[in-house]
């Protein structure tokens, strides 16, 4: 990758093949071609160019086995004859994670989005990469903007089960932290304050956009944090995208597309795991599921559902708690798919998240040091400050692809809610101890829930 970054090309590889292997890298004034070779030696790996700029990595061929010819191509040329049908489907695909990455062509589903599962099952076979950044279906490396696609089978591989896990893979993207407030994206540095009066990342849920209106609502923190398991991909596209997703996404957008239920088979998965934290009150654990069951030829119904806790590390000398900001998040996605033909679907999508907090995850810092003013991983308030966020959404989309042109109708029925107590006693609390006399604690309870209603109809002509 930092090769890459070096002599400004994309690098494809594929996770089981590179596994735990490591290089003996390199120091030099190299040509491109002369470092790759340095990189992979003794790996048993070796590369071939898909294009100019697009460089794949794959197992070195058996003693006696022809070479490709595109492994010996240079920038400034061409690929080899073998090669251009490959560099056709896959040049210039900008995802670094590309296991189990959805293949387009025949295998599609009908009347929804590509499979996460589809593959081309050749061990080091490299898919075609399908988003839907402009609201049709196309290849990544279509998209006339920057785009970042995160697989959700190695979302699930790695863990990545919240923006915490996976936002620093994202070039570009940032998040700040509102305890049960919520989350704020931040993308490319463009926000317009701590408590704008709007969000400058705009969140889609599959064909609805996620969000509410106006800083009363808590519009600056409605991102909503949604768990990835059985997740299809998501799509980060980087600057303004308001022609398509409105004045909401100035700086960019994130988009979940989740999987649709699959009419031609029964399948289903199951995890859970436990985990530890440094300083942590205890230990956290996390269960998920799927179901897709097929309801006949035509529908099929898929149901995903989660809950994860994790131990707090913060502690409150004043109360003698330790761990006082554990946090737990449980939910679920239902969706029914009816596909009479290929041409007509009805889809319809539910998706509720709850997440609760028992205090904030925060220090208070010097003004003048930026150093905690309680020491590290403390927090000194008076009053407990827990907290509960909702996420809700509930859609029905038509797709009906006609002659003349592709029509989409999305109706969608949002809803988000935070319920906290603030604590305030920090900025009030000498004031209340001077009137009554006694060190007592401020706090302020903050109750915002919103509802959104979003209908779409949207014709998309060849």
């Amino acid at each position: 990758q930092t090769l890459a970054k070096e002599y400004d090309f994309q690098v494809l590889y594929r996770t089981e093949v590179v596994g735990s292997l490591r290089t003996e890298g390199t120091v030099g004034q190299f040509t491109p071609e002369e470092a790759l070779k340095q990189l992979l030696k003794g790996t048993g790996l070796t590369y071939s160019y898909l294009d100019e700029k697009t460089v794949t990595i794959i197992p070195r061929a058996p003693s006696g086995a022809a070479e490709s010819p595109s492994a010996a191509a240079g920038f400034a040329g061409s690929a080899g004859p073998s090669s251009q049908n490959e560099a056709g489907r896959i040049s210039g695909a900008l995802l670094a994670y590309l296991h189990g990455s959805e293949a387009a062509g025949p295998a599609e589903e009908q009347g929804g989005e590509p499979s996460a599962n589809n593959d081309e099952g050749q061990p080091g076979s490299l898919s075609e990469v399908v988003v839907t950044a402009q609201k049709v279906k196309e290849r990544i490396q279509d998209v006339p903007m920057a785009i970042t696609a995160l697989n959700g089978d190695e979302l699930v591989h790695t863990q990545s089960y919240q923006f915490q896990d996976y936002a620093a893979t994202v070039p570009g993207l940032t998040m700040s932290t509102f305890g049960s407030v919520g989350t704020q994206l931040i993308m490319r540095g463009i926000t317009s304050g701590t408590v704008p009066v709007n969000p400058s990342v705009e969140v889609y849920i599959d064909e609805t956009p996620y969000g509410v209106q106006g800083p009363f609502a808590g519009a600056y923190a409605a991102a909503p944090n949604l768990d990835t398991f059985d997740m299809q991909r998501i799509e980060v596209l980087k600057g303004p995208q308001g022609s398509l997703y409105g004045a909401n996404a100035l700086a960019g957008l994130v988009k979940y597309v989740t999987n649709p239920p699959d009419t031609s088979r029964f399948s289903a998965a199951i995890e859970t795991g436990a985990s530890s934290i440094y300083n942590g009150n205890g230990v956290g654990f996390d269960e998920h599921g799927m179901v897709n069951l097929p309801v006949s030829n035509t529908a099929a119904l898929r149901v995903v559902g989660y809950e994860s806790y994790s131990p707090g590390f913060i502690d409150n000398p004043s109360r003698g708690m330790q761990g006082i900001n554990g946090s737990r998040y449980a939910g679920g996605r239902a969706s029914f798919l009816y596909a009479p033909s290929a041409d007509f679907s009805i889809r319809l999508n539910a998706l509720y998240q709850e997440t609760k907090y028992n205090d904030w995850s925060t220090e208070y810092i010097s003004g003048a040091t930026l150093a905690p003013v309680n020491g590290a991983l403390t927090l000194d308030n008076v009053v407990g400050q827990p907290g509960r966020s909702t996420n809700g959404v509930y859609n029905v989309t038509v797709h009906w692809n006609t002659a003349l042109a592709d029509v989409v109708s999305s109706s969608s029925y949002s809803t988000y809610a935070t319920a906290g107590i603030w604590d305030y006693s920090p900025v009030l609390g000498g004031l209340v101890t001077s009137l009554f006399g006694s060190p007592y604690g401020f706090a302020i309870a903050n109750d915002r829930p919103a509802t959104v209603w979003t209908q779409e109809l949207r014709l998309s002509y060849p």
